[in-house]
């Protein structure tokens, strides 16, 4: 079987030149594997882990290797018949999360909804469960925010009955996260605060890192950044200890944004720069990208337009080397602000409409509106015809997704 490892690692390396091989490696390690016993079964497994390395590069990145990887299946094969209902659950639970990692959100659920039918039908509770937060946790990113809720609502019924604290405190922290997205900030604090608690109980480093997290990111929604700086020190500090290196430059970097929203712009540049510097050491582009953009908001606000501009082209060129077209249409619309700083309408307006035309096809509602609002208030400093139209656009989307304050705060924009 060293040529299935042969062709597997072929794929890694082209898709990651100079670390896909390397990458591979390590993974079959940590997952206990070698080269010369590698089986069709295991294939998946594989397929799952390279996608999330991979997607530090790019969802394109992630999904062309799934798809290479996971075609290396005999196609006789590919519903894995004769296999243990616990090895199918396990396999198309795989095949799911790796369509996760690469963003195809449909292919994601449909497959884990195959996996929770097995385990339907044989009954394994726990298993179902499991597949609920994660179908639950993928709902949310296509904003099914209702399904999402459901689903988690009756898998925490489940739990009541079972004492099962290590899964209650996963699912506590996914429910704070929908009603988050939502803008539910009261009821999002509450399943955080309960997430953390059970947490804290079994010593969870990871879970208890997540929980700070979230609740950083509500008190950051609510304008209470003191908690918010707070809170996210806390989070470093359990993904530090739990080496949770993508989490680590996250948190570098969503520091970096509480720091500035302080005013604190020093250290809000240290932080930046730290993500930077962490997350090419570790090989993730996606933060070390938005790390740029984050520091040509930065210079912008300090009047250093040319820094500016010149993190702006470095996020531009990260995220067209990962071919993430939601990534370029952010470096599209950082270029705009900047532009619109220096008295450069003309450009600005240029570059608002590439990034709006790249966020209808690519993005959420939610960046879509985010975008159009901002867009919106730049016509109206110019006294623009078509700024109230833009602003009124964005308010609707965002009642579209549940999410009436964000609403009226962009309406608020028109009578300033």
């Amino acid at each position: 079987m060293g040529s299935t490892y042969d062709t597997l690692s072929t794929i890694a390396e082209k898709e990651m030149p100079g670390v896909g091989s390397y990458a591979l490696d390590k993974q079959m390690r940590d997952m206990g594997m070698v080269p010369q016993r590698l089986r069709t079964d295991d294939i998946p497994r594989i397929a799952r882990a390279m996608s999330e390395v991979a997607a530090m590069f790019g969802r394109e990145k992630a999904k062309t290797l799934r798809k290479k990887m996971l075609s290396i299946v005999p196609r006789e094969d590919d519903d894995f018949q004769g296999r243990s209902p616990e090895k199918r659950i396990e396999i198309f639970t795989d095949i799911g999360y790796s369509a996760y990692f690469s963003g195809e959100w449909e292919e994601a659920i449909g497959n884990l909804e195959k996996a929770r039918e097995i385990a339907l039908d044989k009954d394994f509770q726990r298993k179902i469960v499991e597949i609920d937060a994660k179908i639950a946790r993928i709902s949310s990113r296509k904003k099914d925010f209702e399904y999402a809720r459901t689903i988690l609502h009756e898998a925490e019924r489940f739990l009541d009955q079972t004492h099962d604290r290590d899964l209650k405190a996963e699912i506590l922290y996914e429910r704070g996260a929908v009603e988050w997205w939502c803008g539910n900030e009261k009821s999002a604090l509450e399943y955080f605060r309960k997430s953390l608690d059970l947490a804290k109980i079994l010593g969870d480093n990871r879970l208890m890192g997540l929980a700070h997290m979230g609740m950083a990111n509500v008190y950051s929604e609510t304008g209470d950044i003191e908690k918010d700086l707070e809170h996210s020190l806390e989070s470093l500090k359990y993904f530090e200890k739990a080496d949770v290196k993508e989490e680590i430059a996250k948190m570098y970097t969503n520091i970096g944004v509480t720091y500035e929203d302080l005013g604190n712009l020093r250290e809000a540049e240290n932080y930046y720069l730290l993500s930077v510097e962490y997350s090419r050491s570790i090989g993730y582009m996606l933060t070390e990208a938005w790390s740029y953009l984050n520091l040509s908001e930065l210079y912008t606000s300090m009047g250093d337009y040319y820094s500016a501009e010149a993190y702006a082209s470095n996020a531009l060129e990260a995220y067209t080397e990962m071919e993430d077209k939601v990534g370029i249409s952010l470096a599209k619309e950082r270029f705009a602000m900047v532009y619109a700083a220096k008295g450069d309408y003309e450009r600005a307006v240029e570059c608002f409409e590439e990034s709006i035309k790249l966020k209808e096809k690519y993005d959420t509602p939610y960046g879509l509106a985010m975008t159009l609002c901002r867009y919106g208030r730049m016509l109206k400093k110019k006294g623009h015809p078509e700024a109230r139209k833009k602003i009124l656009k964005a308010a609707k989307l965002f009642r579209q997704i549940g999410n009436e304050k964000k609403a009226s705060e962009c309406e608020s924009f028109i009578s300033d």
